[in-house]
């Protein structure tokens, strides 16, 4: 059974793992600023400042597909998964 230790840990974990790429990609298609992004996929500057950063945790699937389109890419161009095998006896 899992407590919510456990899961806020998990969540953690996985956060960790799953990382953006938004910067990455934009600069790649000239895109130099998070202020420039914010402008081509219409999103306020707050929000875009966390893709750019790195730091959103959940995403719209209506902005998702905005940075798509604007950025000439597909989802996983945006993220990456970092780390190893689960944990033992995890599943």
């Amino acid at each position: 059974m899992n407590t919510i230790d456990e899961r806020e840990r998990d969540e953690q974990i996985w956060q960790e793992r799953v990382q953006w790429r938004v910067r990455e990609v934009a600069r790649a298609r000239g895109i130099a600023s998070a202020l420039q992004l914010s402008e081509r996929i219409r999103l306020n500057k707050n929000s875009t400042n966390s893709l750019w950063n790195g730091s959103t945790l959940r995403i719209d699937r209506n902005t998702l597909a905005r940075l798509c389109e604007v950025l000439e890419c597909t989802p996983g161009d945006l993220l990456v998964f970092v780390g190893g095998a689960r944990e033992e006896g995890r599943r």
